[in-house]
């Protein structure tokens, strides 16, 4: 006759009992494998599971001196936010198209590269190339930009300061920025938001001909509307542009030519004509459609005007003339 050895966990083998005995006793035999992956099971939960804690400020007004438990709850008011503004549709195809380009790009060409390496018979180009090519991985983002900024930055790199040593000279702007009012009555009146744009934005630049401009422009400061004014100074003339400087809002141009009006520092007052005035939204619809009538900025113009604000920014964070 048989006889049977009981189980210690008893009859029953598909208990989760017996299951918790069967991994706890594979934990004990291969103690030494989970040792070697535990740096990875802590690398993992450290960089991937405990910043998924900060996913609520989605859902938040978050502010930093608040801190996220301080900062109160918004709902979807923040996804409300994002699909109704105009960039929405554009940066989701942004996204999802930079990571179909990603996937493209990162999976058979780096096979392809392989096979290629792979064939190569000179073991010492081949060591080399192997080399060359994985070296980058071992580079972070962060370096490799900065690598980048010495040596292209116009500014300060390598190429602006041998552009400079060739005579090649860049124009050059400056800005400042600045937020009087930190909160502002929202339009709803409800309450009050915090300010997220510049109440004042000022610049000076260098143009090419030896023509300096300056420029001013803000929405909230005090006794100003949408005010803006700029400046442009020249060895032959001098030209000054108003938006909203009087009460009555209307737009001034005033022209200093002429040796004459020089020594006497006189600017004439110019009317706008009235056919000058346009319609923005018009002017880049009928761009957009080909019917515009060559006297509006185009592609380019706007393309241009958007690296200039670029560098603006970028001046006012760093406190320091940028060259273009």
């Amino acid at each position: 006759m048989r006889v049977m050895a009981e189980n210690p966990m008893g009859r029953q083998r598909s208990g989760w009992r017996y299951k918790l005995y069967r991994a706890g006793r594979g934990i004990r035999r291969n103690w030494g494998l989970y040792l070697l992956l535990l740096p990875a099971v802590v690398l993992l939960f450290c960089f991937n599971y405990l910043p998924m804690y900060g996913v609520q400020i989605a859902f938040k007004d978050f502010s930093p001196s608040q801190g996220i438990q301080g900062s109160p709850w918004v709902g979807l008011a923040n996804f409300q936010k994002f699909f109704n503004s105009f960039q929405s549709k554009n940066l989701i195809w942004n996204t999802v198209s930079l990571s179909l380009y990603s996937l493209i790009a990162g999976f058979p060409f780096p096979i392809i590269l392989a096979l290629m390496v792979n064939q190569i018979r000179v073991k010492r180009f081949k060591q080399v190339l192997q080399v060359v090519t994985y070296l980058p991985h071992f580079i972070s983002t962060v370096v490799m930009v900065g690598i980048m900024l010495i040596l292209l930055s116009p500014s300060n790199g390598i190429y602006g300061n041998l552009a400079r040593v060739l005579g090649v000279q860049n124009t050059r702007v400056v800005g400042h920025t600045g937020t009087y009012v930190h909160e502002r009555p929202l339009l709803d009146g409800k309450g009050v938001g915090k300010v997220d744009v510049d109440d004042f934005s000022n610049y000076m630049a260098d143009m090419e001909d030896e023509i300096s401009v300056s420029f001013q422009i803000t929405r909230f400061a005090y006794g100003r509307g949408n005010y803006q004014r700029m400046e442009i100074y020249g060895s032959e003339g001098a030209i000054v542009y108003s938006l909203d400087a009087t009460p009555a809002g209307i737009d001034e141009i005033e022209v200093c030519s002429g040796d004459i009006n020089a020594d006497a520092h006189v600017f004439n007052h110019l009317p706008i004509p009235q056919q000058y005035f346009c319609d923005q939204m018009q002017s880049f619809a009928d761009i957009v459609n080909g019917t515009g009538d060559g006297l509006a900025a185009n592609i380019q113009d706007g393309q241009a005007n958007q690296h200039l604000l670029d560098a603006i920014v970028e001046s006012a964070e760093k406190g320091t003339w940028l060259s273009l």
